[in-house]
Formats: C-alpha cells, sequence, structure tokens
C-alpha cells in the first residue's frame, strides 16, 4: 500500500520545521497557512493543494482562527516502476520552475471528495482497503495533472527511463558504492550527460540525490531503532563517522546524536 496515513484535522496549531520519510499532500479546505520550504515562503489557502516530497523539509504557520485540512503521507516506493513515476513524478522531482502550491479551486470540491473517502476508508481499515486507497490516490493524482499538468514528468524517453532507473536504485541500495563515471558508463552515455540530465529531470545532482536518500534512512534509524551510530553509519553508506556528523550538521541542521535526543521518545510515542 502506498498510503502511510490518510486523515483530516481542523486542530488549530502549526508545526516548526520538519519532515517525513514520506511524501505528503495537504489540502486546505478553510483557513489560510504560510508554509516555508527552504528559503520559500507560500500561503495555503482554501482550495490550495500544498505538495512536499520526503527530502524537503517544512514548517507551518497557521494565519487566520481557522484552519481545516486532509493530510496524506505517500511511502517513497510509490515511485518504482514506470506505471507510477509518471504521475507519481509531481510526488519527487522538483525541475526549475516546480511549484509547491496548486490552485485546485476548478476541481475543489471532485478533490474534497476523494481526500474524505481515503480520510473515512484509511480510518475504518475495512477488507481490500489498501487496494482501494491505492486506486484512490491514482484518481487523485490524475486530477491534480488535469489542473496542472506541467508539474509532471510526461516526456517518456531514453533519458527519462535512465534517471527513473537510478533513481529506483538509490533508494533501495544507497548504502552502495556509486560514481558518476561508472553510472554513466553502465547506462552507455557520457558522465555530463546523464550530471545534466539527472538535475534537469529532479531538481538534484546525483550525489545531491543519494545523499539524501542516505540521510533520510539516517533519520528514521537515529528516531526509531536503538542501532549505535556507528552501525547507522555502515548502514547507510557513508564512509566516517566525521563525514557523516558534518553532512548531517549541515543538512539537518543538528548532529545524529540531538537529533536522536530530540526524536527518539516522540516515534515510541506514535
Amino acid at each position: 500500500m502506498h498510503i502511510l496515513s490518510a486523515g483530516y484535522s481542523d486542530i488549530m496549531v502549526g508545526y516548526s520545521k520538519h519532515d517525513h520519510d514520506a511524501h505528503e499532500l495537504l489540502y486546505v479546505v478553510s483557513g489560510e497557512i504560510a508554509v516555508r520550504i527552504g528559503d520559500e515562503e507560500y500561503v495555503g489557502r482554501p482550495g490550495s493543494l500544498l505538495i512536499f516530497s520526503r527530502f524537503e523539509e517544512h514548517s507551518v504557520r497557521v494565519l487566520t482562527k481557522e484552519y481545516r485540512r486532509y493530510t496524506l503521507l505517500i511511502s517513497p516506493d510509490i515511485s518504482r516502476g514506470a506505471e507510477n513515476y509518471l504521475l507519481s513524478s509531481v510526488l519527487i522531482n522538483r525541475f526549475r520552475g516546480f511549484r509547491h502550491v496548486i490552485d485546485c479551486r476548478m476541481l475543489d470540491s471532485e478533490i474534497e471528495q476523494v481526500m474524505k473517502m481515503m480520510a473515512d476508508e484509511y480510518s475504518r481499515r475495512e477488507p481490500m482497503y489498501e487496494r482501494l486507497l491505492d486506486s484512490m490516490l491514482m484518481r487523485l493524482l490524475i486530477i491534480i495533472y488535469r489542473i496542472s499538468p506541467e508539474l509532471f514528468l510526461t516526456d517518456e524517453n531514453r533519458n527519462t527511463e535512465i534517471v527513473r532507473d537510478i533513481q529506483s536504485r538509490f533508494e533501495r541500495e544507497f548504502a552502495e558504492h556509486y560514481t558518476l563515471s561508472s553510472l554513466a558508463s553502465e547506462y552507455h552515455v557520457s558522465s555530463s550527460h546523464l550530471a545534466h540530465a539527472f538535475k534537469e529531470i529532479t531538481g538534484y545532482s546525483p550525489i545531491e540525490y543519494l545523499i539524501s536518500c542516505r540521510l533520510s534512512a539516517a533519520k528514521t534509524l537515529l528516531a526509531k531503532s536503538n542501532k549505535s551510530i556507528k552501525e547507522i553509519i555502515d548502514l547507510c553508506g557513508f564512509s566516517d563517522e566525521s563525514n557523516f556528523s558534518r553532512m548531517f550538521h549541515s543538512r539537518v541542521g543538528c548532529t545524529p546524536s540531538n537529533f536522536r535526543r530530540q526524536n527518539y521518545s516522540k516515534s515510541l510515542d506514535k
């Protein structure tokens, strides 16, 4: 099942900077919010759909006295395979000109209906609910595509196939050792061609994407396991503790040990 959670809330609360090892869709039913993703700030209004990839830290600030929304958390493995990749590309790829907020007012009643059905289905968990939720997710992505097709990767070609395959490998086998030249040789393209195509399609260089996969896995292990930092370094493919700590602090803003102290008890509560 690709849906990790689906729910509705009217609780008046914002969220400090955070991320999930999951893609997120947030649909604003009423109220206004300010959302910060990296250095950019967006405003979400009724009928706005906000999109966060698993690698994007974001914060939410409520601007009004009412704030009602639906939220979906979607598994990273939705992007594996050509069939889902084109529709799920809006969740994972951040090419130049990508927008994190989509104005869905033209189809707001349809989107709200699908979101409500997904939240209800997830809550009840009746027989075959996993398959039904996955089919509803595909329906939702098709609706979003009809509103903003420019945010999807619809040009299926050799570059797309190569990048999709490498993304899938990085997500599954992030601890392996890769070099740009060896990947380029394997796919029979030049290193410069591969680097350009990967950046153009995903918004990340190959090494940035690989490091993001490694850090995402490391954060999950720090928050949800008792494994030592040395074990996590080995499992996630970092070369040594100094390299891991420096990279973790640069991307996350704190040391691995501090991150564990701040998040381990929270994950147990959930």
